[in-house]
């Protein structure tokens, strides 16, 4: 089985984008995990304390993600131009 260009295309996209909200869920839990302890020590800064929001979160990996997906489309766009000139 040959992959075409958009094939490849679409698997970059999905790989990239799973690590980066991978990466953002742990973050979300380990503020949320860092902010369970401190209540249950009880004490700790005020930035432990403040209830992380899952909103902004997802915001956050909205815009990271942007610029790596936009770079494997252009990539793959430039290979695939190139796949065409060597197969004709």
């Amino acid at each position: 089985m040959i992959l075409v260009p958009t094939d490849l295309l679409l698997a970059g996209i999905s790989v990239q984008s799973a690590y980066m909200l991978a990466s953002k869920i742990f973050e979300y839990n380990s503020q949320i995990q860092m902010r369970q302890n401190s209540v249950s020590i009880g004490g700790g800064s005020d930035e432990a304390l403040v209830e992380p929001n899952l909103k902004s979160f997802l915001k956050e990996y909205e815009h990271r993600r942007w610029l790596p997906t936009t770079s494997i489309t252009a990539k793959a766009a430039l290979l695939g131009e190139a796949l065409v000139k060597i197969t004709w």
